[in-house]
């Protein structure tokens, strides 16, 4: 008899009444049955938990409604992580979508040695609220070190949100979300990669990441970023041992960091940004970072950080 193990979705909601319908709906509509849904109340002031409490009254899925104080997107999906039941968990964001049969496809793609499954995501607009059906591909599976490199030059994305975690593993490390308000979940994963056996990857679009005006995203600027920067820097320590990848983690942050800051910010903002976190420093690292790509703009960046700026700004 194939066994189904229970998979726990966590879901953290404050404020998103005109999209958690969608986003509770794509749990609900899984092909996958053993599932229970955690929703976390992060202290919503509008209709938001009604909303998702109304549809799943009238669904068959298991659910739990837990409430607490705002206290941030970290903190709901840990509250949620504590009551969940499953074998395995996956966080979903509240206005996100996942497609029907993409738990699934990522349970049937777990073997003995695989901590995580993640999966490729799409970006839709909120006019779009169609639950895509993924087809099956092959999966890829990689080791720590293999992934820990493809994750270190972006040649794959591991999100927190939409990967499937073995419950114990997070547990056995004591992996959990801290409260930073730019790349907290950049800094999930990396901790997360530090401890990993081994990891599954499915090239389908099974999680669906909206676009909208207002989300934390576009709203960032740089003071979040400079906050969040010493906390960056603490994985440096974490990776210690494995140099051939820490030395660069701290550096390649912040050089995307700047790259999304120059389409946000003007340039002496943007300057100001460079001189706190110090990012000559970490440029002149990146002359030896493992892609050739990196590199030239790190010589670029040395060599007059204006002309930088300006490079980004056009491109």
């Amino acid at each position: 008899m194939k066994f189904f193990p229970l998979v726990s979705v966590i879901m953290p909601v404050y404020n998103v009444e005109n999209y958690i319908r969608d986003s509770v709906k794509s749990v609900i509509s899984q092909t996958y049955k053993s599932i229970e849904l955690i929703v976390v109340d992060d202290g919503s002031q509008d209709d938001s938990i009604y909303r998702a409490e109304k549809l799943l009254e009238e669904s068959q899925i298991k659910y739990k409604i837990i409430h607490q104080k705002n206290l941030g997107q970290g903190s709901a999906r840990n509250a949620g992580f504590r009551v969940s039941n499953g074998e395995w968990v996956l966080f979903l964001d509240s206005d996100d979508m996942l497609s029907v049969n993409g738990i699934e496809h990522m349970v049937s793609a777990v073997t003995q040695n695989i901590d995580l499954v993640f999966c490729d995501n799409n970006s839709i607009l909120s006019s779009n609220k169609a639950i895509i059906k993924c087809k099956s591909r092959t999966p890829q599976y990689f080791s720590r070190r293999e992934l820990q490199m493809l994750f270190l030059k972006r040649k794959k994305v591991v999100l927190a949100p939409g990967t499937l975690f073995k419950k114990e593993f997070l547990i056995r490390n004591n992996l959990f979300f801290e409260e930073i308000p730019w790349s907290e979940d950049q800094h999930f994963i990396w901790k997360v990669l530090y401890h990993i056996s081994g990891a599954c990857y499915l090239k389908e679009p099974i999680y669906q990441y909206l676009h909208r005006a207002g989300s934390i995203m576009t709203a960032s600027k740089a003071k979040v970023m400079k906050m969040s920067y010493k906390s960056i820097c603490s994985l440096s320590s974490y990776y210690e041992d494995e140099r051939n990848v820490g030395q660069f983690i701290v550096p390649r942050w912040v050089m995307g960091t700047m790259n999304v800051s120059a389409r946000l910010l003007p340039y002496s903002e943007w300057k100001n940004l460079w001189d706190e976190i110090d990012a000559s420093k970490h440029f002149r690292k990146l002359k030896h970072f493992p892609e050739i790509k990196v590199r030239l703009f790190s010589v670029v960046g040395c060599f007059s950080k204006k002309l930088y700026y300006f490079i980004l700004r056009r491109r």
